[in-house]
């Protein structure tokens, strides 16, 4: 089933068929045969310290049926303050690390590729027009293009600007965003529908 899909909330438009079962709550279809995806249960939290996180205020959704109202492929974090850490997710490599202004506002964003083909991508949005907020993003960021990293390692820190800061973690199976909830390892699963819960009581993070 292909649908266009825009992701509002960091002002980027994809154009993707859903493929992948969310679990409960969620809707879509199965992996497609020969589907290259993450170990399932194995993905680290993108965070370095749960309490750095103040909620998760979107979660995955195939249509704009969820309780945060848009279509979204990705989790959406907001930290606590300034200068908040996020790791590796996993083993990888880094690639298409860049600052660019995404429409009005300024973002870094990098893939983590690993080892089976598939992808993690972290977007650090500053919610801020000015460039110099931008480049103290960009500064902020302690992995370049290309780098190896393993899961736990930092990749950087977010800067807030102002109160529209945050981080957009998505994971890529087949160049399409999908559920997360099937990858992340128990205990992290758990952990962020918790911070999910305090923007959204009773919600799920798939829809």
């Amino acid at each position: 089933m292909g649908m266009k899909a825009t992701w509002p909330i960091v002002g980027v438009v994809i154009t993707a068929a859903i493929a992948v079962n969310c679990g409960k709550g969620g809707g879509g279809n199965p992996l497609s045969p020969g589907a290259v995806e993450p170990t399932q249960a194995s993905l680290q939290a993108p965070y370095q310290n749960r309490s750095d996180v103040s909620a998760i205020r979107a979660g995955f959704s195939a249509t704009a049926n969820a309780p945060w109202g848009v279509e979204h492929w990705g989790l959406t974090l907001y930290t606590v303050g300034d200068g908040r850490r996020f790791v590796a997710a996993a083993a990888g490599t880094v690639g298409s690390l860049r600052l660019w202004q995404n429409g009005a506002f300024w973002q870094v964003n990098f893939d983590l590729n690993l080892a089976d083909g598939s992808q993690l991508t972290y977007g650090f949005f500053t919610g801020s027009g000015d460039r110099a907020d931008g480049d103290a993003q960009l500064a902020a960021m302690v992995v370049v293009n290309a780098q190896r990293v393993a899961a736990g390692d930092p990749v950087g820190s977010l800067r807030t600007p102002n109160a529209d800061a945050r981080l957009e973690f998505t994971v890529m199976v087949n160049n399409k965003g999908v559920c997360p909830e099937r990858y992340l390892a128990t205990d992290v699963k758990d952990a962020m529908v918790g911070l999910l819960r305090l923007a959204y009581p009773g919600a799920n993070m798939c829809y």
